[in-house]
């Protein structure tokens, strides 16, 4: 490098260094936006900084409105029930790649459906050359259905080019309108789910027998030690006879503890070698659960799911109790699911606390507490935006 380089390049990072700074000042309103026009690039000719002049703040690309307008359109397609992948790079039969804003894809009857969506945040209205790459796009992949999204609408050129093509010109609000059942429909099956996966939860918390917990185990033991001629013999039988050192290789490894306390149940009862396996798979396996917690949680799970099926049946109105124990009238599956999904997130915290004390059980109450205060401490640090945008940007 020449040695008449090096005040050109001196220059050019007193000139950023200079811009950094009073862009956070900026930030922070210890300057005011006027006082940084001195160090814009239309002053200095430094490229790839941002101006205050044009009312602008560099952000993360995280943080952009035309990422975010991605996302949003990723969002609504995943409550529809597809399975979206932003910014995908997709390779065609011919082995040509594109990379499309969103790529969405659901099963319909066996049946895999893609569609590729272009997101346009712009000012102006989208032309048809827009319209025409997408088309080529789909054409080459031999996607399903093509969505252009755009805000401000499309020229009339790009309306006319899409008739008769399989490409939807929309914008986020018209699309989230038209899928209005569908989505009320998709939050309809993820509330039952979600039903379902408590109703789980909590059935998993309960006190259960050895027998319950290891009979299908067992039971494949003891058919496994049977003759191909017994099988087909004892082929519908369905109590298992496991032999005693099945259960003790299978229960009393898995749970060491209770080994001792089987033993001496039995020997107090006095139980002939013959029933000792019975009386095994009876013994009641505890947990550090409060019953009537529990029980409390599955009858509200079940109230719950009893309603929400009257009201699939359009058995209207229908009364159910919100998450601050008031009774509420819903006169339409909307205005259920509304109330639902508000109790849900409140019994599903239950839940986990619920869960959470019986992990932390063994360790006693101190963990328990650790724990909660964890959860509340990461719920504290959820990120949130904190930088303004005063203008649009665009992909």
């Amino acid at each position: 490098m020449k040695q008449t380089h090096f005040p050109t390049l001196r220059r050019r990072l007193d000139i950023e260094l200079c811009v950094g700074r009073l862009g956070v000042a900026a930030i922070h309103g210890l300057v005011s936006p006027a006082s940084s026009m001195m160090a814009s690039p239309r002053h200095t000719g430094v490229t790839g900084l941002t101006t205050a002049r044009r009312g602008t703040i560099r952000m993360p690309l995280r943080e952009q409105p035309w990422r975010r307008y991605q996302d949003d359109v990723a969002d609504l397609l995943t409550e529809l029930g597809f399975a979206v992948q932003v910014e995908d790079r997709l390779t065609s039969a011919r082995g040509v790649t594109h990379e499309v804003d969103v790529s969405a894809r659901r099963t319909v009857a066996g049946v895999e459906v893609l569609w590729v969506v272009e997101c346009k945040l712009w000012r102006s209205r989208i032309s048809k050359e827009k319209v025409a790459a997408l088309a080529a796009i789909c054409d080459d992949l031999g996607s399903d259905r093509g969505l252009l999204m755009s805000q401000n609408g499309f020229q009339a050129g790009a309306i006319q080019m899409a008739v008769g093509r399989s490409i939807t010109l929309t914008s986020l609000e018209d699309l989230r309108s038209t899928a209005s059942e569908d989505l009320q429909r998709a939050r309809q099956n993820q509330a039952e789910h979600r039903l379902r996966a408590a109703e789980m939860a909590l059935h998993g918390m309960q006190p259960t027998t050895i027998g319950d917990q290891f009979g299908e185990v067992l039971k494949a033991i003891y058919k496994l030690g049977l003759s191909k001629d017994e099988q087909i013999r004892r082929a519908e039988e369905q109590q298992t006879r496991p032999t005693r050192q099945d259960v003790m290789a299978v229960v009393f490894e898995q749970i060491p503890d209770i080994a001792q306390r089987v033993e001496s149940d039995l020997q107090r009862a006095k139980v002939s070698e013959k029933e000792w396996v019975a009386h095994v798979l009876q013994a009641r396996l505890d947990t550090a659960a409060d019953e009537a917690t529990i029980d409390g949680l599955l009858a509200t799970v079940k109230d719950r799911r009893t309603v929400l099926n009257e009201a699939a049946l359009g058995q209207w109105p229908v009364l159910i109790q919100d998450e601050t124990g008031q009774f509420q009238t819903c006169w339409g599956m909307r205005q259920l699911l509304d109330v639902l999904e508000r109790c849900l997130d409140q019994l599903e915290l239950r839940i986990h606390a619920e869960r959470w004390r019986i992990d932390a059980a063994p360790h006693g109450r101190a963990e328990y507490r650790r724990r909660v205060r964890n959860h509340r401490r990461r719920a504290k640090r959820a990120p949130s935006p904190d930088c303004v945008e005063n203008s649009t940007g665009t992909p």
